[in-house]
């Protein structure tokens, strides 16, 4: 048995507000179990996406052997990783190592003491010096083990707990946007679990009172025959053996129409599905090769809201092929879908704002965006080292807009989602009624702005008026909710203090979790006066 201490690090991944989904890492409770497995006990798990208090000191007072750093090609996640990466190394003696969905980290220049391992528990126990003569495997045997409960989680996180569960891992598709097929994340193209496996873990959870899960996988359906009768066996296990549990999945539009047995999907707990839509402009899915027909897309949409299953659609609306057009043709059938029935059921419009990141140099556009914005700010977090943008950069007057738009709307569902179960009813009412038209405003709200853009009207130099307008329809649909919900979230601590005269400095150091992770010696910027040096050059 091992006497190595081991610590496991989740970073965040997104602003430091958007606290609601409150669901452990996959990556960290497969790790934790897989360790656990090959006898190593001094296992110590940080996650500072669920532990809101957690503080740099605390990770550093407990002197881990090694610190596993877990990667998501997801949000932020990545900027975070390496500035907690290089403060640690900076702090302390012990051996780095970021482990997980690694593609783009291959592409930078770190520190020697600093390892990258990809998202294989295997080959992580071999760097670590681990004996894995009696371990199992992802696809056999492979058991979670929560870390959620041990965790100093707040009242309002413990009402919302979900467990977090792998049934496979990679993808059979081939989107070049994705870090699936961009690197060698995990050794194999493809692997799914045994079912009796996923049921086991499932169990495990809720032993402990849980009974809302997503399934953490990038592709949950499959995409063959085969795929789809594994899948069909494990809802029927969940439905005959498990109580009734609640469950999110993230899948492609084309495989839940060739599935085809939403009855089934929605008998077994299926609430929200996660849809990679990326685009509704085929054109753009051509680009991205996404090898998808817009309109399977809308008609797995509407089959969703037949079965009364909530989806949230992910975009890549700026993308390499973004146009004026295109941006007009998604916002069209947007709107479409939003006036047919229960259009509630398209969930969050995160549509709104969404950018596209390269790979490599050779895909970003030779020029950058301005300083003048804080687009810059949202590139360099979202792709460290990042030469240039992979969008057409002259949108930025019309992104910026619809940035604005995204972060008020989001930290306002954040307020409205903590305060309205302790509301009167009528009060609630009124809620809901903001989030049924939340989307609608949003397609309306944009269409406006791309408007004023293809007319001229929407320039750099008069983003400060075009920010006041924006925020006067925003304050008007406020009026919706009761009085003292009507405020702005975002005015006067953001988009207030951003004159867009010269380079936009940062005006919110605390969301990008500065008093947590110290910004010491970062790979990309040494500090945030640097960051600001670099947008000046």
């Amino acid at each position: 048995m091992s006497r190595k201490r081991i610590a496991i690090i989740r970073a965040p991944f997104t602003y430091r507000y958007n606290c609601l989904d409150v669901r452990e890492d996959a990556i960290v409770s497969y790790l934790y179990g897989y360790l656990e497995q090959i006898g190593l006990k001094n296992i110590f798990i940080f996650d500072y996406h669920l532990d809101r208090e957690l503080t740099f000191e605390k990770v550093c007072t407990i002197c881990a052997d090694a610190y596993v750093i877990v990667v998501r090609e997801t949000g932020d996640n990545i900027h975070y990783v390496l500035r907690l990466a290089n403060a640690l190394a900076y702090s302390t003696s012990s051996e780095i190592i970021l482990y997980g969905q690694t593609t783009r980290l291959h592409n930078l220049s770190l520190p020697k003491k600093i390892k990258i391992c990809r998202h294989n528990e295997q080959e992580l126990a071999t760097l670590l010096g681990l004996d894995i003569s009696k371990a199992l495997v992802f696809a056999q045997g492979l058991k979670i083990k929560p870390y959620i409960n041990t965790l100093p989680l707040a009242v309002w996180q413990k009402n919302r707990i979900k467990g977090s569960i792998e049934t496979t891992r990679g993808c059979v598709y081939k989107c070049k946007f994705c870090f699936i097929n961009v690197g060698n994340n995990y050794g194999f193209k493809w692997k799914v679990r045994p079912t009796n496996d996923i049921i086991i873990d499932l169990q495990t959870y809720i032993t402990l009172g849980i009974r809302n899960f997503v399934f953490n996988d990038s592709e949950f359906l499959g995409g063959s025959n085969k795929d789809f009768l594994l899948k069909r066996e494990l809802l029927n296990r969940i439905i005959t053996d498990l109580p009734p549990i609640k469950y999110k999945i993230y899948c492609r539009a084309d495989t839940l129409e060739k599935f085809n047995d939403y009855q089934t999907l929605k008998k077994s707990g299926l609430v929200s599905v996660f849809i990679g839509v990326e685009s509704l402009y085929q054109s753009d899915l051509d680009a991205l090769n996404k090898d998808l027909n817009v309109n399977t897309t809308i008609n797995a949409i509407r089959n969703l809201r037949k079965h009364k299953i909530y989806s949230d659609l992910s975009f890549i609306f700026f993308n390499h092929n973004t146009n004026t057009q295109s941006i007009r043709d998604n916002l069209d059938k947007i709107e479409m879908l939003l006036n047919e029935s229960a259009g509630r059921y398209m969930g969050m419009p995160y549509f709104s704002f969404s950018f596209e990141s390269g790979w490599s140099e050779s895909e970003y556009m030779n020029n950058w965006i301005s300083k003048k914005t804080y687009l810059k700010y949202d590139v360099l977090m979202k792709t460290p080292a990042a030469k240039g943008a992979c969008f057409d950069t002259n949108l930025e007057p019309l992104m910026e807009v619809y940035r604005l738009l995204a972060y008020e709307w989001s930290k306002k569902v954040i307020f409205l989602n903590q305060v309205r179960s302790n509301c009167d009813k009528d009060s609630q009412i009124l809620i809901e009624v903001w989030f049924q038209k939340l989307a609608m405003f949003c397609v309306k709200t944009m269409k406006y702005f791309l408007d004023e853009f293809v007319q001229g009207h929407l320039q750099l130099t008069n983003l400060p008026s075009s920010k006041l307008r924006l925020y006067e329809k925003i304050q008007d649909y406020y009026l919706i909710l009761p009085e003292k919900m009507r405020q702005l979230e975002t005015f006067d601590v953001h988009a207030n203090k951003i004159d867009y005269q010269d380079t936009s400095g940062l005006v919110e150091n605390d969301e990008y979790w500065t008093q947590q992770i110290p910004w010491r010696n970062a790979f990309d910027f040494h500090s945030q006066e640097e960051l600001n040096k670099i947008l000046e050059n």
